[in-house]
């Protein structure tokens, strides 16, 4: 039951990231551009849903025993999660600033990567009957 909870939940992420990965493509390619609302709205729900999405099966991987539920921790972690971090915002900044479709799926890779690395570390996730 918990593997489901989690592959529901990253289902519901990835739908956000898909949708406003799509929205966001069709305006930059049919030449059009947002507004500052709607830009927003479009970044931040492709990156909170691309971090729910990876994260989520992440967890799942560790519920399920596929991936080990230990904790997976590495001494430089902290640095890479937090230089991660900045070149979101760095790329967002970019992006609102009119930066292409090309930095928007920068900004989608880089938030299902910080997913996957802010999960990882976390460990005790075990379910076996």
């Amino acid at each position: 039951m918990p593997q489901m909870v989690a592959l529901l939940n990253g289902a519901g992420g990835g739908s956000a990231a898909l949708i406003s990965t799509v929205e966001f493509l069709h305006t930059a390619w049919t030449g059009g551009r947002p507004g500052t609302t709607a830009a927003a709205s479009t970044m931040f729900g492709c990156v909170i849903g691309a971090i729910s999405l990876s994260g989520s099966v992440v967890a799942f991987g560790k519920l399920q025993g596929i991936i080990s539920e230990r904790a997976i921790t590495s001494g430089i972690q902290k640095v890479v999660n937090a230089l991660l971090f900045l070149g979101l915002l760095a790329v967002i900044v970019i992006i609102a600033m009119g930066g292409g479709s090309g930095w928007f799926l920068a900004l989608l890779a880089g938030a299902l990567a910080f997913g996957v690395l802010m999960v990882i570390p976390i460990g005790g996730a075990t379910c076996r009957s």
